[in-house]
């Protein structure tokens, strides 16, 4: 049983976002298959011409913050949004099975905008609308739980961050069906990217 994580770093915080890059991986209780992973960075015109939201704060966010961050997304150039949500999909249906989950964190941001971006470049999403889970609830339940957090991660790089999302979720969910006992460290957590 496969599930997918998905992270976007955007422009805005509206569900029309501009959006800099998409990252996602499969996972399930055992591992997280970074391999199978990908990283998108899209192209800014494209999307300008579609009508996707740039925010003023947001970039002025972006700008004042890390350089190494800055440096991933905001060169402006990238990938088409039709050939880069072809290779999504792609990864997508190939890992997602039907009863397993589309994760991201909140229930109103990454999964809502990808969805949006499919939308907007007229391509079917590879998910149902019943797949979408909350990173946010598990991860705030992981913390009250003692589940120990994975390092390596590399904040703002949306590979990074759903890697880093899906070890913490995929340590979560077997602490569940555990019986509550905390797991221990997998080899390979701590190499995230």
């Amino acid at each position: 049983m496969s599930h997918i994580m998905l992270d976007i770093e955007t422009l805005s915080t509206t569900s029309n976002s501009l959006v800099l890059s998409i990252g996602a991986v499969p996972f399930d209780l055992k591992s997280v298959y970074k391999p199978h992973g990908v990283h998108l960075t899209l192209n800014w015109q494209e999307q300008l011409d579609l009508g996707r939201e740039v925010s003023e704060s947001t970039l002025r966010w972006w700008l004042n913050g890390s350089e190494k961050a800055r440096k991933a997304v905001l060169s402006g150039t990238g990938s088409k949004l039709k050939p880069a949500l072809t290779k999504l999909s792609a990864m997508i249906e190939k890992h997602l099975d039907r009863d397993s989950g589309i994760w991201g964190k909140g229930p109103d941001f990454d999964v809502v905008i990808v969805n949006s971006l499919f939308k907007a470049a007229k391509m079917p999403t590879p998910w149902s609308f019943w797949q979408s889970r909350d990173v946010r609830t598990a991860l705030m339940c992981s913390e009250a739980n003692g589940v120990s957090k994975p390092k390596g991660h590399v904040p703002h790089n949306a590979l990074s961050d759903a890697i880093f999302q899906a070890t913490q979720v995929r340590k979560f969910l077997q602490f569940v069906k555990n019986g509550n006992s905390v797991v221990e460290e997998d080899e390979g957590d701590d190499d995230l990217i």
